[in-house]
């Protein structure tokens, strides 16, 4: 299924999606593509017939023309507060953080449940094979997800994926700098062990659904699900990856403010551009 984009790390959803440095023609192109990803990556682990095939590539070109016009333009004000905030002798915590809640969970495409009648469609002509392969896709991955986890450090991930988000847009960080980021994430508080037992959760439970397309209450239960693929983490989990959000805006504004001034001209003048890109493309 699809590993919808998502981290609490600012920027971290273009930096997946461009894989490379930015540039607004480079964001545009892979955008564009963007759909065709979707679909593809929903399509992966099945062998659809053609209408199942057609319907997926219909609900993914609908999500990101939703996306286009209702997330893009937040986006774009939201990076346009962030270049603002940068300039400041001091940078406002509060403000940081009300930029990274609403950044935070990129691309958001579970806001967008009012879309999912076609994939509710396909989910209800699956065969029994095609569940069978859909469940051997997603056991692969948990165990996939579970040695990765366990061959990582937690706080060297964290460094890393800060490194290489500000090595995106240009800054690339002194040793001075990468030695407070690696002490800072060392607050960070591991999810990842939540994220795979609510992931394994939430397989199971859709893979259960499946197979009983003709209950009552089947497509009240497929939404629901599909609604929280993304966001299934509950309780301690779920709070600690909110405590998370807070420590990441405590991390980035001591960052920033250990920047020098051709560090922080060149991110603000790129996180404007980030935020004019975002609005082209809203139009486009």
């Amino acid at each position: 299924m699809l590993k919808f984009i998502k981290s609490s790390l600012l920027l971290l959803f273009i930096f997946n999606v461009t894989a490379c440095s930015y540039s607004p023609t480079a964001l545009k192109i892979t955008y564009s593509s963007f759909a065709e990803e979707v679909a593809e990556e929903l399509k992966e682990p099945i062998d659809l017939s053609s209408s199942q095939s057609t319907m997926i590539d219909d609900y993914a070109n609908e999500l990101l023309q939703w996306h286009r016009q209702n997330k893009l333009p937040e986006y774009a004000k939201s990076f346009a507060q962030f270049a603002m905030i940068v300039q400041q002798d001091t940078i406002s915590l509060p403000q940081l953080k009300t930029i990274l809640k609403q950044l935070d969970g990129m691309p958001h495409f579970d806001q967008a449940n009012h879309l999912t009648e076609k994939m509710l469609i396909v989910a209800k002509t699956l065969t029994t094979e095609q569940i069978k392969q859909l469940e051997q896709s997603l056991n692969n991955s948990h165990q996939q997800d579970v040695l990765a986890t366990n061959n990582k450090n937690f706080t060297t991930e964290v460094t890393s994926n800060v490194k290489g988000m500000f090595r995106f847009i240009g800054i690339q960080l002194n040793d001075s700098q990468l030695a407070m980021v690696k002490k800072e994430a060392k607050n960070i508080h591991n999810t990842h062990p939540y994220q795979i037992q609510a992931t394994k959760q939430w397989n199971q439970q859709f893979v259960n659904l499946l197979k009983q397309p003709h209950r009552p209450d089947f497509d009240t239960h497929f939404k629901r699900l599909w609604a929280t693929k993304d966001h299934n983490l509950k309780g301690k989990g779920d709070q600690l990856e909110q405590q998370n959000t807070a420590i990441m805006a405590v991390l980035i504004r001591k960052l920033i403010m250990r920047f020098e001034d051709n560090q922080r001209n060149h991110l603000s003048k790129q996180l404007s551009s980030i935020s004019t890109t975002f609005n082209e493309m809203a139009y486009e």
